[in-house]
C-alpha cells in the first residue's frame, strides 16, 4: 500500500518537472524543481521569504505534498518487503533530489 502511494507521489513530481521542461514553461519547471524542493524550503525556512510567512498557498501545498510523500516512502521502507514500486519510488526521488540540487546550485 505505502509502496504504491510513494510511487504515485514520486511519479507525479517527476512528471510535473518533465512536463514543465518539455513545454519550456519556466514557471512550472522552476516551481516544481527549485522553489518546491525540500532543499529550498529548508534553506529559506527562517528567512524573510520563508514558508511560514508566505501567503501563497502553493508553497504550503508543496510542503504538505513532501511531508506525505516522505511519510509514505519511510513507511514503505520499514514495513513492507522490497518490491518494484518501492524501488522505483526511491529511484525517482533520488533523481528529483539530484535535479533539485543541480538547479539550486
Amino acid at each position: 500500500m505505502y509502496s504504491a502511494l510513494a510511487f504515485l507521489f514520486t511519479t507525479i513530481e517527476m512528471a510535473a518537472a518533465i512536463i514543465g521542461y518539455a513545454m519550456q514553461s519556466q514557471l512550472i519547471f522552476y516551481n516544481v524543481l527549485v522553489y518546491g524542493s525540500p532543499f529550498f524550503m529548508l534553506q529559506n525556512a527562517f528567512t524573510s521569504g520563508s514558508i511560514i510567512r508566505e501567503q501563497n498557498p502553493i508553497y504550503w501545498g508543496f510542503l504538505v505534498f513532501h511531508l506525505i510523500k516522505y511519510f509514505c516512502i519511510f513507511r514503505a521502507q520499514f514495513i513492507e518487503d522490497s518490491n518494484v514500486l518501492r524501488t522505483s519510488a526511491l529511484i525517482f526521488e533520488a533523481l528529483y533530489i539530484a535535479l533539485s540540487s543541480y538547479y539550486l546550485l
